[in-house]
């Protein structure tokens, strides 16, 4: 198996509890541990992860704007700016606490 998601750690209370960005994956994501320990309570072996990729805060402004349909100014979608709150503030908080991971592991007797 290989498949690639989003892991978060020490994520303020905040965060979690608001549904704006439970819906950016961010909110409702858990450890990159508890993740591992998740697929080998599954019964799978050889889990690990690959690769991975901490998100800064330019990465998690781009994450989350994109998410909640924002135009962020420099990007692709030309907008003017941020303009909300919301991301302003996940994005400098959450800056090296979220990652992009590519996670590996094997079924046995496959």
């Amino acid at each position: 198996m290989r498949v690639s998601d989003l892991v978060v750690e020490d994520l303020p209370a905040w965060v979690r509890g608001n549904e704006r960005l439970y819906c950016t994956c961010i909110a409702g994501a858990i450890s990159g541990q508890e993740y591992l320990d998740g697929l080998q309570a599954a019964g799978l072996t050889g889990v690990r992860i690959l690769h991975h990729l901490v998100y800064d805060e330019s990465q998690v402004t781009d994450l989350v704007a994109s998410e909640l349909g924002e135009m962020v100014a420099g990007t692709c979608c030309g907008g003017v700016g941020i303009g909300d709150a919301i991301t302003r503030t996940a994005a400098r908080e959450l800056a090296g606490k979220v990652q992009s991971v590519v996670v590996v592991a094997e079924k046995p007797g496959v």
